[in-house]
């Protein structure tokens, strides 16, 4: 039975308090629609299940949908991993690069070897910036400024380094 089966692997999982929620979705060939089962509360301090409608932040694992969207698109024809990461900016934006004339790829992007740091410095510069949710009211502009007046400090390709500031200008 399924939903004995995912039963005794969820429970587990949020009566031991690693997890304060579990929403799993479960496509059963036996099913005409998908099954969903529901673990858990939404908060600490509220004991409402969570449902259908709940929203969970999926963190670091938009990276993945998004690399798998760029390789599709590419297979597609719409764009090729090596094509200049300029070509899908405003003519406004220009990357700065005081090491040589190599340019920023999509394939750096996805790869962290586009020589962007971790996260543009002026993310946090202000008062109306939540620690909790820091991209919640960074504008466009904020984020072309920033790119406007960063100088590479590598060639791209490079070298490694993680940058969610890369992965969002992927997105």
């Amino acid at each position: 039975d399924l939903e004995t089966e995912v039963k005794s692997i969820a429970e587990p999982l949020v009566t031991g308090g690693k997890n304060l929620s579990l929403s799993i979705g479960v496509i059963d060939p036996g099913s005409e629609t998908p099954r969903t089962f529901f673990f858990g509360r939404t908060a600490k301090e509220d004991s409402t299940k969570p449902n259908e409608n709940t929203v969970y932040e999926i963190g670091d694992l938009t990276k993945t949908f998004t690399a798998t969207l760029l390789q599709w698109m590419a297979y597609e024809g719409n764009m090729q991993i090596t094509d200049p990461v300029q070509n899908f900016m405003p003519d406004s934006v220009t990357f700065h690069n005081f090491t040589s004339t190599e340019i920023i790829k999509l394939m750096h992007l996805v790869t962290h070897t586009s020589g962007l740091p971790r996260l543009p410095s002026n993310l946090m510069n202000d008062k109306k910036t939540d620690p909790k949710n820091p991209y919640a009211k960074y504008t466009a502009a904020e984020l072309y400024y920033y790119i406007n007046n960063y100088i590479l400090e590598w060639e791209p390709g490079t070298r490694y380094q993680f940058s969610n500031l890369g992965y969002g200008l992927l997105g």
